[in-house]
């Protein structure tokens, strides 16, 4: 599994906890060296930790190696279009075929559209959920709240996860997919669908 622009380590660490052989890749030297000794100081194993970026991602692990992705930072920091977009194909380059990479955006001026967007990359479509669900503009009470009540606002939200007329709500969209062996839509396309705005009711 390889966790790209995965920081500090937080979700490589607590997969490699779960018995998943991660490979993290950050650009930041004092991220990846944070993530080593999380990971010893949690007992578990990444399989390797790399400073480099993801547009340059083929060159570093090479074609075809994962059955998983991770592409969670990028499409949020990356500050050219054309990086985000290298960004996604170098992921799904890594990639094997038939398998499941997770994939955030927060880069959309309507969330709502991340589906089509990623489909257009050639991906089926498994799910696409709104992280912080009906949640985010309350995070912070949510947070700080006692335990019974925390669990009992995390019920209710869980409903809405799916829900595209929650997008607004939160701050991060997930959306998870399976690599085709052959892309549904040219890549041109994609970009089009990603820019186009939504026709207004006459």
């Amino acid at each position: 599994m390889q966790d790209i622009d995965g920081g500090p380590g937080r979700y490589a660490t607590w997969l490699a906890g779960q018995g998943h052989e991660v490979v993290l890749l950050d650009l930041a030297r004092g991220n990846v060296e944070f993530a080593r000794r999380k990971a010893i100081e949690l007992g578990v194993r990444l399989a390797s930790c790399i400073v480099g970026n993801a547009p340059a991602l083929d060159s570093l692990v090479g074609p075809g190696r994962f059955d998983y992705v991770l592409l969670r930072g990028p499409l949020c920091h990356l500050l050219h279009e054309e990086d985000r977009w290298v960004a996604v194909e170098k992921a799904l380059g890594v990639l094997q075929p038939g398998d499941n990479p997770g994939l955030a955006d927060a880069c959309f001026r309507d969330p709502r559209r991340i589906g089509d967007f990623m489909v257009g990359f050639g991906l089926e479509r498994l799910g696409v959920f709104t992280q912080e669900s009906i949640l985010g503009p309350c995070e912070n009470q949510i947070k700080s709240a006692d335990r019974e009540t925390f669990e009992s606002c995390i019920e209710p939200a869980m409903t809405f996860i799916e829900d595209d007329f929650c997008r607004a709500c939160g701050e991060h969209v997930l959306f998870v997919g399976r690599k085709r062996l052959r892309p549904t839509a040219p890549r041109s396309m994609a970009r089009k669908t990603a820019h186009a705005e939504p026709r207004r009711k006459r």
